[in-house]
């Protein structure tokens, strides 16, 4: 007989089927029992905390790690889709020229990163700047140097650009000696990487 469906008579010991009211040897009366139910097991409160608490944490570091991925290919070199304003300083630091460049596309390579920017004067609200003509650019991270492709070759000397918004350094600029130093600044709040 299955004991977990049986109650033992409390006069003569003999097991019975739940629901009898009565032994069936000696015709006692038996105690009521309630069967136990077999709903599934509820996971503890702390062990639901915890399975969320990590779910969080790995949630946070996969959110981090894709921020910072992105972060990584957007600002990998001075230029990214946000304008940048490069001002052209004298030896007295007085602007000499302004101008911004918008990044198109861009290339990793050996020798560092290399593509093409759109080169305009003043920015504007409503350009998208599809019809500005391009520039190509050099950014050689090992030596610290910038070259912008124009007919007067920029060449802009910068001592590091990790995690600031203004880059400043030496610049060349062929067929214009005025030209002494740089000032770039990041006008789309990030932070070079």
């Amino acid at each position: 007989m299955n004991h977990n469906l049986s109650v033992t008579c409390p006069q003569c010991g003999k097991l019975n089927l739940v629901g009898n009211t009565r032994c069936s040897n000696c015709g006692a009366p038996l105690p009521t029992t309630k069967l136990k139910s077999r709903t599934p097991h509820r996971l503890s409160k702390r062990f639901l905390a915890i399975i969320i608490t990590f779910s969080v944490i790995v949630a946070t570091i996969l959110v981090g790690v894709i921020i910072q991925h992105n972060q990584i290919l957007s600002y990998a070199t001075f230029l990214n889709a946000a304008p940048q304003r490069i001002e052209l300083l004298d030896y007295h630091h007085r602007l000499v020229r302004q101008f911004y460049l918008i990044g198109d596309q861009r290339h990793f390579g050996v020798n560092g990163i290399h593509g093409t920017a759109a080169s305009v004067s003043r920015l504007s609200p409503h350009d998208d700047y599809h019809n500005a003509p391009r520039v190509a650019y050099a950014d050689n991270r090992t030596r610290g140097i910038f070259t912008i492709f124009t007919p007067s070759r920029i060449v802009l000397t910068y001592p590091s650009k990790k995690g600031r918004l203004t880059y400043s350094g030496t610049c060349h600029v062929v067929g214009n000696p005025q030209v002494r130093y740089f000032r770039w600044l990041n006008l789309s709040g990030g932070v070079t990487k």
